[in-house]
């Protein structure tokens, strides 16, 4: 905030001469302080100001007001006990409790002086607040010796703005201020409670409007991994559209590891990162190293281009094109699609450049109310081109899939005004055909892309009970979804460990469940298993859910599930869950953040495997509040048994400038 200007803007309002005690008029503006306005508001719009006695004195160019003077503009009040302005001069003075105030800044002071035509003058013992961030600044003298730099003498900055004195502040015997550059400031002490925890000779803050370079907070930890670990980040600016962090971690046990990430912004729709890192060491007595990089393009609502996972170490960045369902002018058809590249480079052997695409049309008929028909056609195409060393000749293999279906649905709502509330229930019915293709000549890296044939029917339920009270954003009381398949020719594997893109969700699911556990597969596969969902809030700040996959052939659960959430704030707030997956995992879950007393909040969150009978995952905190919101001390325990470690981290939070340890 520049309080100078603000004022400015106020004090121009009196320029022109003021006639009438309580009258609203128009005063005209100098064109060299037009450019003071604020955007959204017009410095030439009507002022409201009264005052116990008004004059202008025409001959000398000087106004006055005095007594209970109090000026209105827009959203901005000024108040003072007397304000003179010599209009040949450009010289203000305002004397006697001046107070300003603006949507989110507001400042008092006993007297301040001011020149309008040079932009310099003196503001007197007082404060300057923003409560948008909470920063409060004090000072005894605050000169503004130019139009965006300042000197202040024996001021105080804190976020902690408490009576009578703040938790914490910092306190600089004399700095100077350049707006957009660096406050340089000498003898800086940090009271904590009025008590002086730490003092520099000198110091430089940043109070630019843009970004800045400079250290971030540290972290500090423990864990038996990495020993005694210190991480001290460093911030830089690089251009106008890109910048990078430089973090260096140093560990008593592996030595010191630097990381990089740097981060562009091409345009808007083009966003990326970069992240590198490598070091020696010291336990593995080897050099370790990882670098990283993604990039995203959105080129209009329906064509994204997103970076895809990258699970394979020696697998260069791939991208992934998605043409999101878009209408073509041809009898109503949508057309939609996926288009994948990606290059797999090694040291010895055959490289690789492998693509992939899926396109889809298909038409929405409306048939008798609430229902409607979607027939649809597909094909799935995949190539990988092998490229051996010089010399030699590539060779190409891939496969072509085409497929199609149709998708029956009906929906229904019903308003119930009496209980403000809105049922609705949907139900579909679909059939997709995909042939089966000889794929067994795909190389190892596309063995994830291998798809399985179907004839399979799908059928789901959905039912929502939404609460609609007048002036309210609407709730979800009650939700219900179950989806469950039937493949004709019983369902075939296809070959893969990833998730058949093809198959639906309770099929996927299945297959994932009986892929983790090497069940053999089941007597009769035509029909899937039962996947069902529900979600309840009954009251304000509680939410219960459950989640199950039923094998209605052996009658037993193929996963379940059931939890629980109370919420009132993220400082009050329990969450529990149980959850089995047959023959693979039995496990407790839950979380606990609670503000026990007003200075001590308590954390919590444990993962209990039933199964083996074992804590797997757990995390304890504890954060001290001294006095109130504006500073936080305290610390967090993590414990993990696979791998075996436990890290300590310590905690410092100051209101409105970060923290540390978190």
């Amino acid at each position: 905030m520049n309080p100078p200007r603000c004022l400015v803007i106020a004090l121009l309002l009196i320029a022109g001469g003021i006639a009438d005690v309580s009258a609203e008029a128009r005063f005209p503006i100098p064109p060299a302080l037009k450019g003071f306005s604020k955007p959204g508001a017009r410095l030439d719009a009507p002022v409201h100001m009264t005052a116990d006695t008004l004059s202008y004195d025409e001959e000398t160019g000087v106004a006055l007001a005095e007594g209970n003077v109090e000026m209105t503009f827009g959203t901005r009040t000024m108040r003072a006990d007397r304000i003179r302005y010599d209009s040949t001069t450009g010289e203000a003075d305002l004397t006697g409790k001046v107070r300003y105030k603006d949507t989110d800044e507001e400042f008092a002071f006993d007297r301040i002086t001011i020149n309008l035509d040079s932009e310099k003058g003196i503001l007197y013992n007082g404060t300057i607040r923003i409560s948008s961030n909470n920063y409060l600044i004090a000072s005894e003298k605050i000169e503004k010796t130019g139009k965006s730099s300042f000197l202040i003498e024996k001021g105080a900055l804190t976020t902690c703005p408490c009576d009578p004195e703040p938790d914490w502040k910092f306190e600089v015997r004399r700095a100077r201020v350049t707006l957009d550059q660096y406050a340089i400031g000498k003898d800086i002490t940090f009271r904590v409670r009025g008590v002086p925890v730490l003092w520099a000779p000198w110091g430089a803050f940043p109070v630019k409007m843009t970004r800045q370079s400079g250290l971030l907070l540290p972290n500090f930890s423990s864990n038996n991994s990495r020993g005694y670990m210190l991480t001290v980040p460093y911030y830089q600016v690089i251009n106008r559209w890109s910048d990078a962090t430089i973090t260096l971690d140093a560990m008593s046990h592996r030595g010191y590891r630097p990381e990089v990430e740097y981060r562009f912004v091409l345009n808007p729709e083009s966003t990326g990162t970069v992240r590198a890192t490598y070091f020696r060491d010291r336990v593995e007595d080897e050099n370790r190293g990882r670098f990283y990089g993604e990039n995203s393009i959105v080129w209009n609502k329906d064509l994204q281009e997103i970076p895809g996972p990258d699970n394979t170490a020696q697998r260069v960045p791939e991208y992934t094109m998605t043409l999101l369902p878009v209408g073509i002018p041809v009898a109503g058809i949508d057309l939609s699609g996926e288009v994948s590249a990606t290059r797999f480079h090694r040291g010895e052997g055959y490289d690789e450049l492998r693509a992939r695409g899926f396109g889809e049309i298909s038409r929405a008929i409306p048939l008798i109310r609430s229902f409607t028909l979607v027939p649809f056609l597909f094909a799935d195409v995949l190539g990988t081109r092998f490229e051996p060393s010089p010399g030699e000749d590539p060779s190409d293999v891939g496969r072509f899939i085409p497929g199609g279906g149709a998708t029956l649905s009906m929906d229904a709502r019903k308003d119930i005004p009496a209980k403000a509330l809105v049922h609705s229930a949907g139900v579909s019915a679909g059939f997709r055909y995909v042939p089966k293709i000889n794929q067994d000549d795909l190389p190892i890296t596309d063995r994830w892309s291998r798809l399985a044939p179907q004839s399979q029917f799908l059928f789901t339920l959905s039912q929502r009970l939404i609460g609609v009270k007048e002036g309210a954003s609407p709730k979800e009381i009650l939700s219900f979804n179950m989806e469950w398949a039937y493949d004709l020719g019983g369902s075939e594997p296809s070959g893969s460990p990833y998730v058949d893109p093809l198959a639906p969700y309770v099929r996927a699911l299945q297959n994932q469940i009986e892929t983790a556990t090497g069940s053999s597969p089941r007597r009769n596969s035509a029909p899937s298993d039962i996947y069902a969902k529900a979600g309840l809030s009954p009251i304000e700040r509680w939410r219960f859910q459950a989640e199950a996959l039923f094998d209605p052939v052996e009658t037993s659960f193929t996963v379940g599930a059931v939890g629980g959430e109370y919420k009132k704030d993220e400082d009050h707030r329990v969450t529990a869950e149980y959850r089995v997956s047959r023959d693979l995992a039995e496990d407790v879950r839950g979380t606990f953040a609670w503000r026990l007393l007003h200075w001590l909040r308590l954390q919590a969150q444990a993962d209990y495997s039933v199964r083996n009978g074992y804590l797997t995952q757990g995390a304890v905190g504890v954060s001290v509040y001294p006095r109130s919101d504006c500073w936080n001390i305290g610390f967090i325990v993590d414990r993990k048994t696979q791998p075996d470690d436990t890290t300590v981290r310590f905690t410092f939070g100051l209101k409105g400038i970060g923290s540390a340890g978190n």
